[in-house]
């Protein structure tokens, strides 16, 4: 391909042809290009080659001390200095409504994010408040926040569903249920007789929230706990996020618990020690509603042969919130230790010390611990049983 070449502007003609009258003096073989420089210019230059190394050495030294920027090898699992945070046990909660008022706060657990099964606790609308008020009193979000706090419970996920919103999770789903009373027909629902009855997205909301006063008062337990057993065992296939939610845990479990409660003037009062324990049954890995509702826990292997992982699921069915695992910087074969921060109590870790084996000690050079995060120091003696 020939490029064509542009023609230059005739005053540029006229200066290059003027520079060709200038006479240039060679270069004398063997001349430094130095000679005759100012003095000034010739220093100049030999500082300039002077700092190269100074300067290359510098930048090496600041390289090698960073702790910004992607390492481009991380270690491994098994190596010292390993790292990984723990992400809690997803934990979705639903305020299930009937046209506008609270009638029950569902909660949906599962196993883990990618796994599946998982649990649904049921949770009564009569909940007793401190303040002689219940859950079916607060508004949606209230009403959630509140089983948040009694339980020391977060939520990954929270729901509200009305007619409108169930109509968007079962679409046209419909599952046959026994109804143990009769419900009116209303504003926002038909008649729903007693017996073996249609539910469907339009009419779920009164199956799971109208009352009948003269009819017994478990009979609302009853319904709800129909209602989520054909869910689970049968989970709508719309792209819902609760409904992929309900998915993942009914594929491997249709588990339905009740929030343990005692009857306290004609309302339902928690049971705080049943609760705990129902809540480490069916969260693995538990998180705080907020900071320090629950003591958090780093774990660290100090032999780089523990399964960390099984030891983080073990203090979370103990009640304890797991922020991360790790392998010591250095092994080592020290015994079990717990290292406990000044803004936590000694005296609130002797039982976990207790069943671990393991010896309470304040923190040390070992692994230094920041703030209010225990650090758990697992040696091979640790005992999970």
């Amino acid at each position: 391909m020939i490029r064509p070449v542009a023609t230059l502007p005739r005053s540029e003609q006229e200066r290059l042809r003027a520079t060709d009258d200038i006479d240039v003096a060679p270069t004398p073989s063997g001349a430094s290009w130095l000679e005759g420089m100012p003095v000034w210019f010739k220093v100049v230059e030999v500082l300039l080659v002077l700092a190269v190394p100074l300067l290359a050495f510098v930048g090496a030294r600041e390289l090698l001390n960073t702790t910004a920027g992607t390492f481009t090898s991380l270690p491994g699992p098994g190596e010292p200095g390993w790292r990984a945070l723990v992400d809690p046990s997803p934990v979705s909660a639903i305020a299930e409504t009937f046209e506008g008022r609270v009638t029950g706060v569902t909660l949906v657990t599962q196993a883990g994010a990618d796994v599946d099964g998982g649990a649904v606790v049921l949770v009564s609308a009569d909940l007793l408040l401190d303040d002689g008020r219940t859950l079916a009193d607060l508004a949606p979000a209230d009403a959630i926040a509140e089983v948040g706090r009694q339980l020391r419970l977060g939520f990954g996920a929270t729901y509200v569903l009305d007619i409108a919103d169930w109509r968007a999770v079962v679409q046209d789903r419909e599952y046959q249920l026994d109804n143990p009373d009769p419900i009116p027909a209303g504003p926002s629902n038909p008649e729903i007789p007693v017996g073996d009855v249609t539910i469907d997205a339009d009419t779920v909301a009164a199956f799971l929230g109208v009352a009948d006063p003269e009819a017994d008062s478990r009979s609302l337990v009853f319904r709800r706990r129909q209602w989520w057993e054909a869910v689970l065992a049968d989970p709508p296939s719309t792209d819902h996020p609760l409904a992929v939610v309900l998915a993942r845990v009914g594929t491997a479990s249709q588990r339905v618990d009740d929030l343990p409660v005692e009857t306290v003037d004609d309302h339902l009062k928690l049971l705080p020690g049943a609760a705990e324990q129902l809540v480490n049954e069916v969260v693995p890995l538990p998180r705080g509603s907020v900071p320090g509702d629950r003591t958090v826990i780093r774990v660290v292997d100090r032999t780089g042969q523990i399964d960390t992982s099984a030891v983080a699921v073990a203090l979370g069915r103990r009640g304890y919130e797991v922020s991360e695992i790790a392998n010591a910087s250095v092994f080592d074969q020290g015994p079990t230790e717990i290292v406990v921060p000044a803004g936590v109590s000694v005296d609130a870790l002797r039982g976990l010390a207790a069943e671990l084996g393991a010896a309470t000690v304040s923190p040390d050079p070992v692994e230094e611990s920041a703030g209010d995060t225990v650090v758990l120091l697992v040696g091979s003696d640790i005992d999970l049983d």
